[in-house]
């Protein structure tokens, strides 16, 4: 499952230039918290920027919504590109779900840092950058730092 919800990425070519810039991917991106009630989905959650890189980087996130209202649990996975371990445990948990049995939101990320993803390794290629020493994030920074940003959150 992890390499479905990856399969919209392209890897660097040599000397970290990419081949070709990777492409905005159609698909949905409501965000977790508008999405129906009683449902399992995935989606692609933007990575904030106008370059060439944001697009093809949005952040796989699986959202199972309970039946009932409850509380949210945000789960993250693959903050380091080469630890795929989590990002499988994400995968199973969100097969298991049922949203019927649920009460609130689950929301998972299994993969925070694509970039270092497709590298294999736990800085991102573009910038050279750990996510897990980056804080506390720039909607205007490197790659990294705008992953690292605040996300946006639902209206109260």
């Amino acid at each position: 499952m992890l390499a479905r919800l990856v399969a919209h990425l392209r890897p660097l070519g040599p000397a970290g230039a990419a081949a070709s810039a990777p492409a905005e991917e159609g698909g949905d991106t409501t965000p977790w918290w508008d999405g129906p009630v009683g449902t399992k989905r995935t989606y692609l959650h933007p990575v904030p920027g106008a370059d060439a890189w944001a697009p093809g980087r949005g952040l796989p996130t699986l959202v199972v919504r309970g039946d009932r209202p409850g509380p949210t649990l945000l789960v993250t996975a693959g903050v380091h590109g080469d630890e795929y371990e989590p990002m499988a445990a994400i995968q199973r948990v969100f097969g298991e779900l049922q949203p019927a049995e649920l009460a609130g939101t689950v929301v998972m990320v299994s993969c925070c840092n694509v970039d270092a993803y497709l590298s294999q390794s736990r800085e991102a290629q573009v910038d050279g950058a750990n996510l897990a020493r980056v804080f506390p994030g720039s909607a205007e920074g490197t790659l990294t730092e705008r992953v690292r940003a605040p996300a946006p959150s639902p209206a109260p």
